[in-house]
């Protein structure tokens, strides 16, 4: 028999929101997980969550920011020529 699918709440910036035994919360129903993620606010979505993903938090925030920080750096540069993005 196989798993189910596990879905998790992913706050941009923060990560996978946590449990008070700080493993990732996971739904079995996407649409318990969206409406916890609507509760959450913070932008915070539901993604299908295992235990690679678990493990690869860190480097996730870490593209997460560094692509942040590449759309601001697109983003003032068009400014500072005079194009609207």
């Amino acid at each position: 028999m196989t798993e189910p699918l596990l879905y998790g709440i992913w706050i941009p910036g923060k990560g996978w929101k946590k449990g008070t035994l700080g493993k990732p919360i996971a739904f079995e129903s996407r649409l318990l997980a969206d409406d916890t993620a609507l509760r959450l606010g913070q932008h915070a979505r539901a993604e299908f969550i295992d235990e690679s993903l678990m493990d690869l938090e860190h480097d996730l925030l870490v593209a997460e920011a560094q692509a942040k920080e590449n759309n601001l750096w697109h983003t003032l540069t068009n400014l500072l020529r005079g194009k609207r993005s």
